[in-house]
């Protein structure tokens, strides 16, 4: 009887499947210029896939293979009425995309699909013809979203309402500690260890501003004037060391290595451009990355040590090119501080807000001569301890090097090609941490380990990310 009765279901599913075919509309045309470009787009996603080098920078955008997407661009989307302001947010999705696709291409072990000329053509000919359709475009800027570095399932199931007070209670009690060790003067910091510093390459030429500005307004410097800005602005690191745990330098593949260790003989100091919102200006700022061999385990209970460490420092420049704002994290995405200047101050934090916003310290104007200031770095843990404009007088000094951050995208292998420092996901291989088994209800995975640059939870309490466009202003006002 089953038998019988499943014949005309199975004739009826059919027939449903054949209507929704036929009623399916065909692929959107090519524009004229990209014919086969979707395509060939497609097949190279899947190779990126198969050989799991996908790139996780920034957000690829469903049914649009060509564009990508962060959290800056994502913030325009609705403030796009002129013509202009479209095709120039489509352009800079465009050339996120191009910049994703550049390291998938050198990081495929085989050959590729497509060039990275072929790319950019195909992504110029789709931005065109999707600029020129506003309707179209609007739909998209409707859809585009990045997603966010936390798990909502997670917190449900980690009874977050409940687990997130001690975590809480420990991360104050961090920052009444981190406040007081700024507030001591450089000779009495708890360093554990000689002092080392490491100053930037000098600049060799005065940065040209002001940069030149889209048509949304986000400052574009040229290659060369933004050379000369991150030069300008590298901060002086001062590291207590305490051993070669303490010894920043360039992150390398070694042969056959399932994991990355740090070159300590090449001093490397790497920088990218990025933009924050505030006040209804976009204004410019400067990323430093700095990485160490490991954050060394205290001890068998210590939950925080681990391969790898590193500290991300951030400097925010005004509409005439001075800072206005310093913050800092590890590149874990912990231990975020912001060093505002005199010109800002802290808004009313509501509590429900989660963690508020950490001020340890108000950076002074540089002296004359100053450009950039020291950080103080402690030994092992490698926590910012202290700013000042000036470096210890009598330690061993030397010089790091600048690199683009995009380097880190794709790194040479010993045996030939290249790989990635990250994961798709954005986590470096090989550095987790033993607190991922007591945070993991926060919400955010692989709590503790190293992150690419757009994966960077900075509260565990609450939701924040480091390059979210607004943190500054949801922080800060201007001083009156």
């Amino acid at each position: 009887m089953f038998r019988r009765a499943r014949t005309p279901l199975l004739l009826l599913a059919a027939g449903l499947l054949a209507a929704c075919a036929a009623a399916r509309p065909p692929p959107p045309a090519e524009p004229a210029g990209a014919e086969g470009c979707l395509g060939r787009l497609e097949a190279l996603d899947a190779a990126v896939a198969a050989a799991g080098v996908g790139d996780g920078e920034a957000a690829r955008i469903p049914g649009h293979p060509y564009l990508r997407v962060d959290r800056l661009l994502a913030s325009f989307a609705g403030e796009l009425a002129t013509a202009g302001a479209r095709r120039a947010w489509l352009e800079a999705l465009r050339r996120l995309d191009l910049e994703a696709r550049r390291a998938e291409l050198a990081n495929l072990p085989g050959p590729a699909p497509a060039t990275p000329d072929e790319i950019e053509r195909c992504g110029r000919a789709l931005v065109a013809a999707l600029a020129a359709d506003a309707g179209a475009a609007r739909a998209l800027a409707a859809a585009v979203r990045v997603p966010d570095e936390y798990r909502t399932a997670r917190r449900v199931l980690g009874l977050y309402a409940v687990t997130a007070l001690p975590v809480d209670l420990l991360a104050r009690r961090w920052r009444r500690r981190a406040a007081g060790t700024f507030a001591l003067p450089p000779q009495a910091l708890p360093a554990g260890g000689p002092w080392r510093i490491l100053r930037p390459p000098r600049a060799e030429t005065a940065p040209p501003w002001p940069p030149t500005r889209d048509a949304l307004g986000i400052p574009r410097p040229e290659a060369a004037a933004a050379r000369a800005l991150a030069a300008r602005h590298a901060p002086t690191f001062v590291i207590a060391r305490a051993g070669p745990a303490d010894d920043p330098g360039r992150p390398r593949w070694r042969r056959g290595a399932a994991r990355p260790d740090v070159d300590r003989g090449d001093p490397v100091v790497y920088w990218r451009l990025a933009h924050t919102r505030l006040q209804g200006e976009t204004l410019l700022q400067i990323v430093y990355v700095v990485w160490f061999p490991e954050r060394p385990r205290s001890g068998p209970f210590d939950l925080l040590g681990g391969r790898l460490d590193g500290l991300t420092w951030r400097v925010t420049l005004d509409r005439e090119g001075r800072p206005l704002a310093y913050d800092v994290m590890h590149n874990c995405g912990c231990y975020h501080m912001f060093l505002p200047t005199p010109r800002l101050r802290p808004r009313p934090w509501p509590p429900a807000a989660g963690e508020p916003p950490f001020v340890p310290a108000v950076i002074p104007p540089p002296p004359a001569g100053a450009a950039a200031p020291a950080l103080f770095l402690a030994a092992g843990t490698h926590q910012l301890l202290h700013v000042d404009w000036r470096p210890p007088p009598s330690a061993p000094a030397a010089r790091y090097r600048l690199a683009p951050y995009a380097e880190l995208r794709s790194l040479p292998l010993p045996e030939g090609g290249r790989r990635s420092l990250f994961r798709p996901d954005g986590i470096v291989p090989g550095t987790d941490r033993g607190e991922r088994w007591l945070l993991w209800p926060m919400g955010i995975p692989h709590p503790g380990a190293m992150r690419q640059w757009g994966h960077h939870a900075i509260a565990f309490v609450g939701r924040r990310h480091f390059d979210d466009p607004f943190l500054l202003e949801e922080a800060f006002l201007p001083a009156p």
